[in-house]
């Protein structure tokens, strides 16, 4: 992204932010899980009673994208079963991602968010069975869910007091993730077919604009600010796998 602070203080006077990118690649440890993305244009996490101010300023074309997942291997006939695919990493935060805790104040005055985007990653395909004297790894795996989408614009959380005055949230875009396709199921030498695995969920979107999860005592205040052409999309879901032949009848 374009800015990291990681402190108590952060002040934005006059500046502009500008098509920034938040790009997050590869997967969890241990997992086929795409890592998380936040704050294209300013990730701030400023702890308890941290202070977050943006003044004259403007947030625009930014983007957090949260990393695909990696696709489920096969089954191995004998040996295992198909896996998984992996889940789309989350985004939050396209222009601006702030973390708060305990009496964290924010506040918004005059300034300008558009055109930012945080998109959730894809989910990835189920592993496709295989066949085998194992019934099980027959079965193709389920796929994926996509990654979920907040704050297009800003995403704020822990923040217990929160200030927006003639300020503009225009055309900025949380898009959830697609979720994956589910693994094909093997033909079958001694019975029925292997089942399809199911294609999984697309990730939620919420919060096109502004994004906002309070802390634990809330106090917002939001006048004189324009919301205007922002768009909240969920991700399309995945199809589910075929399932394979099983043996014929004797007749």
């Amino acid at each position: 992204g374009g800015i990291l602070h990681l402190g108590a203080n952060l002040t934005l006077d006059g500046v502009t932010i500008d098509g920034n990118i938040a790009q997050a690649s590869g997967t969890n440890p241990g997992t086929n899980d795409g890592r998380d993305a936040a704050g294209g244009g300013v990730y701030f996490d400023s702890g308890d009673a941290g202070f977050l101010s943006v003044i004259n300023s403007t947030i625009s074309n930014n983007q957090a994208l949260g990393a695909d997942g990696v696709n489920g291997a096969d089954a191995v006939a004998t040996v295992s079963d198909a896996v998984s695919g992996g889940q789309g990493g989350d985004a939050s935060g396209g222009g601006l991602f702030a973390s708060g805790g305990d009496g964290a104040i924010a506040q918004i005055l005059s300034s300008t968010i558009i055109g930012n985007t945080a998109s959730g990653g894809a989910g990835a395909l189920g592993g496709r069975g295989v066949t085998s004297t194992t019934a099980s790894q027959e079965d193709g795996a389920d796929g994926g869910r996509g990654g979920d989408a907040s704050g297009g614009g800003v995403s704020l959380r822990l923040f217990d007091i929160l200030t927006i005055n003639p300020s503009t949230f225009e055309d900025n875009t949380a898009q959830g993730g697609a979720g994956g396709n589910g693994g094909t199921g093997a033909v079958s030498t001694t019975g029925t077919g292997g089942s399809g695995g199911a294609g999984e969920s697309g990730g939620d979107a919420e919060g096109a604009g502004l994004f906002y999860s309070g802390g634990a005592a809330v106090d917002v205040s939001i006048t004189g600010t324009i919301f205007n052409s922002n768009e909240a999309l969920g991700g399309l879901g995945g199809n589910g796998g075929n399932g394979g032949n099983g043996v014929a009848g004797g007749g």
